[in-house]
This record gives structure tokens, C-alpha cells and sequence, in this order.
């Protein structure tokens, strides 16, 4: 997404209370487009979901409102991105296991698996309440299975209350109802997490992270092993852990507790950090970063709350984040534009890069399945994501 300034990259030291180096923010510009459709200066309505691939040193994330894939490659200077038919509302993307030239998006229909060159795509699953609810966070257990969030369309804060839902898509399980298409017809979703209102941010500390669990004393080493689950409603303003057991079919959410809340919170420089937990990615020593929407931070926090360290952005609202580059010690971060003053925020909804955060992040899990060309391409002509009409030619 575009500085609409100098041709060189922004950047500037950030705000940060530890570490050896200061990390250093830029701004990811849409200048590398080498694709007409990708070119849009004004940066995303409502930018989520940035997911690296390591496999192909690229990048990954969507604008919810605005229907739109994005990808680039940063050491190539490339982005370019896909326009969805109007009112998909993509809410979350991921990788695909054995696939590297897919990934799954979940849309206001369904799950899809698309294919970036060629465009195509095939609906894999359909899920009940998706007429109301729209999809947002997600992403993929270590076992291969599909843990995401649906919440209310609807603004209202009263309608919403309580409405959204945690779901499991799995190769095992009930079905609940849920129709399975194609590909996916031995899959079945069934939700794990209700009573929510605006599900976020979600992510792991594995089994054998003795450092933080003992620390923290949560997800300790369990016979069932479990690792810990740290999930965000962001309304409440609170970070929650579980248990997480995920060959327990019928529950793999077990000991709920609140890990942290993120009220009140206040920077080394002694600045408060107002604003509301989003997205959130877990580095390899189980730190925790959340972005803080509202506040234009991105703050790091041990599993027990305490902040280990604080990065301001030029933007309020920061939305989500992940760790990415060769070495997974840069996160990208993603924002927002809707319902900011561009001219107090001209950056607003620009994707940025942190660099020399100090810590490398983990690798993403991805979807499993037994996802064969035939298959896939035997439902692509009844259930296409993009029209055929609309399809561009490869790359």
C-alpha cells in the first residue's frame, strides 16, 4: 500500500521499550504492482489477515470490505492483487498442505481453495449462518485443521453481542447440519467456541515451550498434549487461554481463563496505550503481539500480561499482523482506512513492515485434506469463487 510520497520507502525509528535495536517501520508501496488490477493508491478499507509463506517467500492479506486478495513478494518488489465479486467479504486466507500454488479463503459463502495464477477456485465447504455472519479471523492447528471465527454482519452492538462463533473444520467429527462439498465430503465443521461478539486474533504456544509455560503457568506439559490457545474477543478487552487438545473431538477448548486483559495498559515512556485488542501472532520464545486497534500500536506481552514491548505506527488503526522474510524476523502489519480523517492519517490502510524486532516468529500450519486436482477441478464449473467471465489470464 502506497506513502503517495517520495519514491523511497517511508521508514522511522518507532517507539520500543526493549531490545538491543530499534526496530524500523516502512511502508510496503504498491508501486511494485506489475498487474493493472492492483493498482489502488488510496490502501485498504479494512486490511486483515497477513499470512507469509515461507515455501514462496511471499506474502499474503486481504481487505475485507473491499473484496480483495492482495500478494507480494518483497524481495522481488511485486504486489499485485485479485478483485472478488462484490459482497464475498473475505475474512481470513491460509495455506494449503502439499499445495504450494493454493490457499484457502474463507468468504461470505464458504471456504474456497484458490489457485493465484489461474484464478480458480472451488468451495470446499458452506457453513449455516453465513446469510447473517460473515467470516473473520482464522488459522490452522498444528494438526491441519481449520479453526475460525464468524461474527454478525450487522453494526449493532446489542445484535451482535453474543452472536459470533469459533469453528473447528476438520476431517472427523459431527457435522452439525453442515453441508461438505466436493473434495472436502468426508469434512465436517462443528463449533468449539460460542457466546462471542467480535472473535479475533488466535494462535498457539506449543507443548514443549517449557520456558513460557513455566512462566506463565499455562499449557503446562499435559498426558493429553495439549498445547495453549490464546484467542481475542475484542469488545472485552481481554486475552483468553485454553487448553488446547486437539484429537479431543468433542472438546478440544478445556480450562478457560482469562490470560491477560489489555485495559489501562502504559508504555515505558509513560503513554497510555488506549485502543482494542485485534490480531495476534505468537513468536517462537511464546511472546505474544497483538495489534492494539485504536492506539496504532503493536505491543508485545508475555502469556501472563506483562508488556515487553511497544511499536507506534503512523496509523490508528492497526488491524492484524505475522511474522514474515527469510529469516521470519520482520512482522507485517496491516491496517485500516475506514472511518479515519485521511488528512490527519494519510497512511491509513497501508500494509507495514517492522524490522529488527528481535525475535523470529514460527512457521504457519497448514489446511490438510485430501485436496486432488480432479476433484477440485470437477466442482470448480459448479461453485467458482470468480465468474469465468471475470477470470484473468496467468500471469
Amino acid at each position: 500500500m502506497s506513502d503517495r510520497g517520495s519514491s523511497n520507502n517511508v521508514a522511522m525509528k518507532a517507539v520500543c521499550n526493549a531490545g538491543a535495536a530499534s526496530p524500523q517501520w516502512e511502508v510496503l508501496r504498491r508501486g511494485w504492482t506489475k498487474h493493472a488490477d492492483s493498482t489502488d493508491e488510496n490502501g485498504a478499507i479494512l486490511g486483515e489477515c497477513p499470512v507469509w509463506c515461507a515455501e514462496k517467500q511471499t506474502l499474503y492479506w486481504l481487505d475485507i470490505e473491499a473484496s480483495r486478495l492482495h500478494r507480494c513478494i518483497p524481495t522481488r518488489r511485486f504486489h499485485e492483487s485479485v478483485k472478488l465479486p462484490s459482497g464475498s467479504m473475505p475474512g481470513s486466507l491460509g495455506l494449503v498442505d502439499g499445495h504450494p500454488e493454493w490457499i484457502w479463503v474463507c468468504c461470505t459463502d464458504g471456504v474456497h481453495l484458490f489457485e493465484w495464477d489461474t484464478r480458480r477456485s472451488a468451495l470446499i465447504a458452506t457453513f449455516p449462518d453465513t446469510s447473517a455472519h460473515r467470516f473473520n479471523d482464522g488459522k490452522v492447528d498444528e494438526r491441519g485443521d481449520l479453526i475460525v471465527s464468524t461474527m454478525i454482519k450487522m453494526s449493532d452492538a446489542k445484535k451482535r453481542a453474543g452472536a459470533g462463533r469459533l469453528w473447528r473444520l476438520t476431517a472427523q467429527g459431527n457435522s452439525g447440519g453442515v453441508q461438505m462439498l466436493g473434495a472436502c465430503n468426508r469434512m465436517v465443521a462443528d463449533v468449539i467456541l460460542g457466546g462471542l461478539t467480535i472473535p479475533n486474533g488466535l494462535d498457539w504456544i506449543d507443548s514443549d515451550n517449557d520456558k513460557w509455560h513455566s512462566a506463565a503457568n499455562v499449557g503446562r506439559h499435559n498426558s493429553n498434549g495439549s498445547s495453549t490457545f490464546f484467542f481475542i474477543d475484542t469488545p472485552t478487552n481481554r486475552v483468553m487461554s485454553f487448553d488446547y487438545v486437539p484429537r479431543c473431538w468433542s472438546r478440544p477448548l478445556q480450562r478457560e481463563k482469562i490470560a491477560f486483559r489489555t485495559e489501562k495498559i502504559v508504555a515505558v515512556d509513560g503513554s497510555s496505550i488506549n485502543g482494542q485488542p485485534d490480531g495476534m501472532a505468537i513468536d517462537e520464545e511464546g511472546g505474544i503481539w497483538i495489534a492494539m486497534t485504536g492506539s496504532g500500536r503493536v505491543c508485545r506481552f508475555s502469556p501472563g500480561g506483562e508488556l515487553l514491548r511497544s511499536t507506534e505506527l503512523p496509523v490508528s488503526k492497526v488491524t492484524s499482523l505475522c511474522f514474515g522474510g527469510p529469516q521470519l524476523d520482520q512482522l507485517f502489519v496491516t491496517s485500516a482506512s475506514k472511518g479515519v480523517d485521511r488528512k490527519k492519517e494519510p497512511l491509513a490502510g497501508s500494509l507495514f513492515v517492522i524490522r529488527n524486532v528481535g525475535v523470529r516468529g514460527k512457521e504457519v500450519h497448514k489446511l490438510k485434506g485430501k485436496f486432488s486436482m480432479e476433484e477440485r477441478d470437477a466442482i470448480i464449473q459448479r461453485h467458482p469463487l470468480i465468474p469465468q467471465r471475470q477470470l484473468h489470464s496467468k500471469l
